[in-house]
């Protein structure tokens, strides 16, 4: 055999199988989707809390930012309000150092001590009885105003009592209509059955206890309307002539404050004048002048 005839034998083994991919498990789109869902939901809640923390900062910041600004405001004007009465709060310590102690050891001061303490202390009284007078005239108004309630209350009731006998036809109509349906609801729900029919036998003995009081006659309700149509008269009027009363307080009251304040505007012009009027010794060497 020659060269040219020869063929190598075939590999009679049999080549190798790639191995088989491994399995995966792949989730179905419902699942992926319940999951983003739900991560969307768990994120979404944090930054709700988030933006609250936030807003609630924010909150927080205006009001320190306003109450920095408030409290510059003021002290700068205080500041600057001091500054502007620095030689006049000298001027002023200085007169009642020096000055105040002078005059009260003067010989005019002490002669006429006595008459100066009446004058000013009738200024001052004056002042302090009108005060007295407003704060008495005050808790009258307070007197007066509570009595208008009440007054406007015992009013309202009547008046209630008085629509309560216009509709009593129909309150009457809705007693009968709850009565009835009770009535049937016994015999119904309670049919074989003896504790449901005895609960339901109470509540209609309730419902009849709140309703037989309305059955009365027609001369009965005319009575009856007759005597509420003059008790609400007469709490009408009570009410009208309380109101009266309660204007009438404080109108005087305001007048009388009108006058404190006024004594209170006046009150050193008043000193001034009483004082004025007291006569003092003329020194000596005056007298030898004239």
């Amino acid at each position: 055999m020659s060269e040219q005839d020869y063929t190598p034998a075939a590999d009679t083994k049999a080549p190798a199988k790639p191995a088989p991919a491994a399995a995966t498990a792949t989730a179905s789109p419902a699942d992926e989707l319940k999951k983003l869902k739900e991560a969307l939901a768990s994120e979404q809640k944090e930054a709700d809390e988030l933006k609250k923390r936030m807003d609630a900062q924010q909150a927080q910041i205006k009001q320190f930012e306003k109450s920095l600004a408030d409290t510059s405001q003021v002290t700068t004007a205080f500041a600057a309000a001091l500054q502007g009465v620095a030689t006049e709060r000298l001027e002023i310590k200085e007169f009642l150092t020096n000055d105040l102690p002078r005059l009260a050891d003067s010989d005019e001061v002490k002669s006429k001590a006595a008459e100066i303490k009446l004058k000013t202390g009738e200024v001052n009284d004056a002042i302090a009885r009108k005060a007295s007078e407003v704060d008495a005239l005050g808790k009258k108004v307070d007197a007066e105003k509570a009595a208008l309630e009440s007054a406007n209350q015992e009013q309202s009731a009547k008046k209630q009592q008085l629509d309560d006998l216009k509709d009593r036809q129909r309150t009457i109509q809705e007693q009968f209509t709850k009565l009835r349906k009770l009535r049937q609801r016994i015999d119904t729900d309670g049919k074989d059955k003896p504790l449901v029919r005895y609960v339901l036998a109470r509540e209609l003995e309730q419902a009849w206890a709140e309703t037989k009081d309305l059955l009365v006659s027609k001369e009965e309700l005319e009575s009856l309307y007759y005597a509420k149509s003059d008790a609400a008269r007469a709490a009408a009027a009570t009410a009208a002539a309380q109101d009266t009363k309660y204007k009438a307080a404080q109108a005087e009251f305001e007048t009388t404050r009108k006058d404190l304040d006024a004594l209170r505007n006046a009150r050193l012009d008043d000193l001034v004048k009483a004082v004025s009027g007291i006569t003092t010794a003329m020194p000596v060497g005056a007298a030898a002048k004239g």
